[in-house]
């Protein structure tokens, strides 16, 4: 897990601010995330730090992400079999799942 999946997690959004300044690469960076009492990221699927941001329910840490490019179309990663990686979810949709208004509209194009 990186720092912003940490980061974000905790809705710590000015150091979060500090880590992709320092390491903008880990945007859309996938990693398990354990440790959520939330939706699907408590079983340990891959997901990049704007998913733990939307399943912690951190809107700035959602909004920073977003401002600094997170891609909103990515899925959480449910499973592998080799190189085939099935795709379960995106942040508007567990968004959605935590009936978040403010995150949903956040998350909704246009």
């Amino acid at each position: 897990m990186t720092s912003t999946h940490q980061l974000a997690a905790a809705g710590e959004a000015a150091a979060l601010r500090r880590a992709l300044a320092a390491a903008p690469d880990t945007i859309d960076a996938y990693r398990v995330y354990r440790g959520l009492e939330d939706i699907i990221i408590r079983h340990g699927l891959k997901g990049t730090p704007l998913h733990v941001a939307v399943a912690a329910g951190s809107l700035d840490c959602a909004r920073l992400l977003l401002e600094c490019g997170a891609d909103p179309s990515l899925c959480v990663i449910q499973s592998e079999r080799g190189d085939e990686a099935i795709p379960y979810a995106t942040a508007l949709f567990l968004a959605r799942e935590t009936g978040r208004k403010d995150m949903i509209e956040l998350l909704t194009p246009g």
